[in-house]
């Protein structure tokens, strides 16, 4: 929904998640550090939701504490031995909590339409938090009131004791904003914003901190694809988008209540069975029974992306994220909770050292998560990053692309043997289907991006208002993407390269079986014509062509020795789709008393031909060609409505759909011999 209500690629809209993770990464350590130092209560009490609103950067800057202050709340109230059973539901919480946001933010911007109610929700519901958080919260740190026997004073106090106006110890307020008497806690120097970070170089947590950032960053990555997956491949809505999440929130809430309870059972068979050791082994407690799951998260993940690259019913990627998540989350809190029991005297500063280790994988994993790139003629297509268009200028409109189909002639301009191929590299695709998110409501174009125009097979592009025709909102873009171009090239050339045909005109389609052919063949007969001949190789994949009156089959051997005496010598028009030796054969077997208008449109069957200059002068042929050059673009324009009129009717088949990403396994893939090929974002 952002992508498309700023007008940018899914890119930009990943590179806010990595600018949020980021901060993410880095401002626990600060905050931390206060809060081992100055207490809990004191850290949270900062007011950074005004700018909740504004800047994701800043929106991580206030938020990203809450996780590792949870945390050492948790640690300050509960031994090793009995952690796991409050750090289960406290983290459970604290993550799902990030899961449930989109969903309600899906169902807000449902409802509302705008992008601006999102944000101003999450205002509302910070403002309670705040409140929420100062009356009811208590303070833990041991380093301000001990093991909770020392009352807590000034901004260490709740604001309901405060309004209460009674010490219930009978203890008198200290002017200054200090702790109660006879409390101690370590002095905190500015150098301790970076405890966190010199954490991570401790050879000891080195361990810990990798299995804390290759868990969280699979829960991160897949939370993060889901909008993308789940409306560019499945065609959710934004509430049913949110909903795709829910398996995430469950995930976290079952994977940490179950790392809770693995906790102390593992705390507890380790300590029965080494109770005799001279040293408590609490890294052999924490990372008991560990490699099976981390084996299942590795084959949950490698699921969970064929599910999504085959397109398989959504119900299976939802399963799978909901295990992967929560196999992450079991890995992620065992880790946490060896990395706190590692240095016990600032666990809130241990957790966020983990959570810069985590949130920089995440940042870095989210960043690659593009349109297609022609490097090398002669390649396959590569699906890379490259900068945004820049805004459209006067007369030009942007759109986010929502299909493209391949037909040869991108396919022969991509490998550079096409005569209005551009230098490389190149973004390839001639014209595609688009939709213009600025508009009220959405409205969606065919679009042609013939060059000198960047290629269509990118997330977003800027097209000359002039190059666009309205498509109606129930159209089906993936058809309509398949059959412009093939109709559009038999469409143009009987509408500007022949003339003056009769009534019930005959036409000869050469290569009647190719995706372009098979649409020619009914393009003809909505354009008039009366006899429709299919010329091909193969009897059988013929004889499935519809729309024929009559069908001739190339010899496969030399098709130059084809019979063509099914035309009866005479035919108005032959368009052409294979050229080479057939086209030989069939001209000569014409009746020199009726003119024929020959169209030369692909070349399927070779780029050269020896045409004898005997039979130009014996028979009444009109020789011409059809393609970018021998009509002009505002011939083009003015066809396509019809064109597009004609296309929204028939039905793609043969449609090969495939996404952007996989191009250069799909390109010369023969699983899409034969067939119309697609890619959507």
């Amino acid at each position: 929904m952002l992508s498309r209500h700023f007008n940018v690629s899914i890119p930009a809209i990943d590179l806010t998640v990595t600018v949020y993770a980021v901060f993410q990464a880095v401002s626990p350590g600060s905050f931390a550090s206060l809060a081992d130092s100055f207490g809990r209560r004191l850290a949270l009490n900062r007011n950074s939701y005004a700018v909740l609103v504004a800047l994701r950067a800043l929106q991580s800057i206030g938020g990203s504490a809450t996780v590792p202050i949870s945390y050492g709340i948790a640690a300050d109230v509960a031994p090793s031995a009995e952690r796991g059973r409050i750090l289960g539901p406290v983290m459970s919480t604290c993550n799902a909590v990030s899961a449930l946001g989109p969903i309600i933010g899906g169902a807000v911007a449902l409802g509302t339409g705008e992008s601006e109610w999102v944000f101003l929700s999450l205002l509302v519901i910070a403002l309670t938090l705040l409140v929420t958080t100062g009356f009811t919260l208590p303070e833990t740190s041991r380093n301000v009131v001990g093991n909770g026997s020392k009352p807590a004073h000034g901004v260490w106090k709740t604001w309901w004791s405060v309004l209460s106006l009674r010490d219930k110890n009978g203890l008198k307020e200290k002017g200054e904003r200090g702790v109660s008497a006879g409390a101690s806690r370590p002095p905190w120097r500015p150098s301790s914003l970076l405890a966190s970070l010199r954490i991570i170089f401790y050879p000891d947590a080195a361990a810990v901190l990798l299995t804390i950032s290759v868990s969280y960053c699979v829960y991160y990555t897949v939370q993060t694809a889901i909008p993308v997956i789940f409306e560019g491949i499945y065609g959710f809505n934004s509430l049913e988008v949110g909903c795709a999440l829910l398996p995430v929130l469950a995930g976290l809430t079952v994977g940490g209540i179950i790392a809770g309870k693995l906790l102390d059972i593992n705390y507890a068979k380790t300590a029965k069975a080494d109770s005799t050791a001279p040293s408590f082994p609490i890294e052999r407690a924490r990372f008991r029974n560990f490699w099976p799951f981390i084996f299942l998260e590795v084959a949950l993940v490698v699921g969970f992306g064929w599910a999504v690259r085959y397109r398989v019913h959504p119900a299976v990627p939802l399963i799978l994220e909901f295990f992967a998540v929560g196999v992450s989350t079991v890995l992620s809190h065992s880790a946490s909770a060896l990395l706190v029991d590692i240095f016990p005297d600032a666990s809130s500063t241990a957790y966020a050292s983990g959570q810069i280790a985590r949130c920089g994988l995440s940042a870095a994993s989210v960043s690659v998560l593009q349109p297609i790139v022609v490097t090398t003629f002669g390649q396959p297509p590569q699906y890379t990053s490259v900068s945004d268009p820049p805004s459209p200028s006067p007369g030009h409109l942007r759109l986010r692309v929502l299909a493209v189909g391949v037909p040869n002639v991108a396919r022969a301009i991509a490998a550079g043997n096409h005569f209005i191929s551009a230098n490389d590299p190149c973004i390839p695709g001639i014209d595609g289907i688009g939709i213009d998110d600025s508009a009220s409501p959405p409205q969606k174009y065919y679009f042609s991006a013939l060059p000198p125009s960047p290629g269509s097979l990118s997330e977003h592009v800027n097209v000359d208002q002039k190059a666009l025709v309205p498509l109606p909102d129930d159209a089906d873009e993936k058809s309509v993407a398949a059959l412009v171009n093939p109709a559009q090239s038999s469409w143009m050339a009987i509408r500007h390269r022949t003339s003056n045909l009769p009534e019930g005109w005959s036409v000869a389609v050469l290569g009647a079986t190719s995706a372009s052919g098979r649409v020619a063949v009914r393009v003809a007969r909505a354009l008039g014509a009366g006899r429709v001949i299919g010329v091909a190789r193969g009897e059988k994949a013929l004889a499935e062509v519809e729309g024929l009156d009559e069908r001739i089959v190339l010899d496969g051997e030399d098709p130059a020795r084809t019979d063509f005496s099914t035309l009866g010598g005479q035919v108005d028009v032959v368009l052409d789709y294979v050229y080479g030796p057939a086209v030989v054969a069939l001209l000569s077997s014409l009746k020199p008393t009726r003119e024929v208008q020959y169209v030369q449109i692909g070349t399927l069957g070779g780029g050269d031909i020896a045409l004898p200059g005997a039979l130009l002068r014996s028979k009444m042929i009109a020789l011409r060609g059809s393609g970018p050059g021998s009509w002009t673009m505002t011939q083009l324009a003015g066809e396509t409505a019809a064109i597009l009129k004609a296309v929204v009717d028939l039905k793609a088949d043969s449609l090969h759909v495939a996404r952007l990403e996989d191009v250069e396994s799909v390109w010369n893939s023969p699983v899409v011999k034969g067939k119309r090929l697609v890619f959507v974002p």
